[in-house]
């Protein structure tokens, strides 16, 4: 099973971040210690994003050894801490592991959940530069590991075709050899030996702990071509690897089935049953349901999940009271300032109504007062002038008289007259214009072709005079007042219907 990542480095891991991090490749146990110690460093200052990467070293170093269980503690561990930053990237390389985890133990659904999971966020992650297209690699080849387990190797070629497109420009030597294998599979023994061969130097003068795998396909390769002590020999030095440095113990049964079937084709017979019964043996202790130590990994697993579910719980109920309380604090907030801003807008409303009541009253007030005072000063006037008629009367009268007795000094009266009845409607005029000062100036600006003897006509009509009135007071004939009365209807513009004395008491 592939736990190791190809050769360039990647980001996410706490040698690039961190440079008081070093994992010693070469001792599985120190590795282990420092990676632990780091975890306690960092869990102390309260560094849950540093913490976290080191629980996945732990977890990646248990699953060399084949201690499952361990390995999902410490995953699981790592869920937790990463609760409060869900979509960190760390949780990539945390999902991608789970699901290498659950693909151990075939549990086909999680498997791809995880594995699936974490390409889609490497994939989003990558387009907003969060991580690098490693990232991606990674994930594309666990999942062509899945497929291949599966027999669905036209999919697991595609996976690692989309890992060497990442990078078209390097040699990839875990792809190459899962390509060599599928190949081998496929039964295109050419095309195995080529990439397996292209990377052979990699893995054997290197120290990666793939290459207990990859001496795996190189006896698989030996055997497709009938060379079995050539296979014997890369059986028996994968599953020397692997005991040595306690790494990808899951292949154990496997490699010991392949040596088995070795030792029959060389009709070894003795050792084949030997080797196949260790095979057997070994199966029993890693992957039987029940056993001890499966028994204890899924009990981890399901308490974990139920604390996780609980804490979840805990935590979305606590966030919806919250959101609740929040809610409601802003409603009666906004209540409240509805109803501070809706009562200073009624104290203002009704304070500027009063007030206009109060302006409004005030005006009523001295318009009923200018009216009363404009009745007094009208009725004063017509009496004025109702006394100047009469006095006119009486004067036409002794004019008449005086005319009868002496032609001489009635001329000399009757100018006099006329000069006194001038005086009299000036005298007139001036106390109409004290009461009505805007009468003229409105009259003129409506209609300026009135002659000023028409202006004294709607004067006197104004003042409700009646035609024989005026004739008294301008001294003209009653036909003289009706011919003035027809001129003005004419230029007003009034209609037959239409009533002069009402369109001037309106001006």
């Amino acid at each position: 099973m592939d736990n190791e990542v190809p050769i360039m480095p990647t980001k996410l891991y706490l040698e690039e971040i961190y440079p008081d991090f070093v994992t010693i490749k070469t001792s599985i146990d120190s590795s282990f210690q420092n990676s632990k110690n780091l975890y306690e460093q960092y869990i102390n200052k309260q560094d849950t994003i540093t913490a976290s990467l080191c629980l996945l070293e732990l977890a990646d170093i248990e699953r060399l050894r084949g201690r499952y269980e361990e390995s999902f503690d410490y995953l699981w561990q790592t869920y937790s801490l990463l609760q409060t930053k869900p979509l960190h990237p760390i949780n990539i390389r945390l999902n991608r592991n789970l699901g290498i985890l659950y693909s151990i133990y075939n549990k086909e659904e999680e498997t791809l959940k995880y594995l699936k999971s974490a390409l889609f966020q490497a994939k989003t992650d990558a387009s907003t530069s969060k991580v690098d297209s490693l990232e991606i690699l990674h994930c594309q080849f666990s999942l062509s590991y899945y497929y291949r387990n599966k027999g669905n190797y036209d999919k697991a070629l595609n996976y690692l075709d989309s890992c060497q497109s990442l990078f078209p420009n390097q040699t990839l030597p875990y792809v190459e050899a899962d390509k060599g294998l599928i190949h081998l599979k496929k039964d295109n023994y050419t095309k195995a030996q080529s990439h397996l061969y292209k990377v052979k130097n990699f893995f054997l003068k290197g120290n990666e702990p793939y290459q207990v795998v990859y001496l795996s396909f190189l006896g698989d390769l030996k055997v497709a071509s009938n060379e079995t002590d050539s296979a014997m020999y890369f059986y028996t030095k994968s599953l020397s690897t692997l005991s040595q440095r306690q790494v990808y113990l899951e292949y154990k049964p496997l490699l010991l089935e392949k040596l088995s079937k070795v030792y029959l084709q060389k009709g070894q017979c003795t050792k084949a049953y030997e080797t196949l019964n260790q095979s057997k043996q070994s199966m029993d202790s890693i992957f039987n349901v029940t056993n001890n130590r499966n028994n204890k990994l899924f009990e981890i697993k399901n308490n974990y999940q139920e604390k996780l579910i609980q804490n979840e719980n805990i935590i979305q109920n606590q966030n919806q009271t919250i959101s609740r309380k929040e809610k409601i604090q802003q409603i009666l907030f906004s209540v409240l300032l509805g109803v501070i801003t809706l009562s200073i807008f009624l104290l203002f409303f009704f304070r500027q109504r009063l007030r206009y009541r109060k302006l409004e009253t005030q005006r009523q007030f001295e318009k009923e007062k200018a009216n009363s005072i404009l009745k007094v000063k009208s009725k004063e006037l017509t009496a004025y002038a109702l006394q100047i008629i009469e006095k006119e009367q009486a004067i036409k009268e002794l004019l008449e008289i005086a005319k009868a007795s002496s032609t001489s000094k009635a001329k000399g009266l009757e100018s006099k007259y006329l000069d006194q009845s001038k005086k009299l409607w000036d005298s007139f005029n001036k106390r109409f214009l004290d009461i009505n000062s805007d009468f003229y100036t409105s009259l003129k600006e409506k209609h300026p072709d009135l002659s000023p003897s028409e202006q004294k006509h709607c004067a006197l009509i104004r003042l409700n005079f009646d035609n024989s009135e005026m004739a008294q007071i301008l001294s003209i004939s009653l036909q003289a007042v009706h011919t003035s009365r027809y001129r003005i209807r004419k230029k007003i513009g009034l209609e037959r219907n239409e009533s002069l004395d009402n369109y001037i008491a309106d001006l």
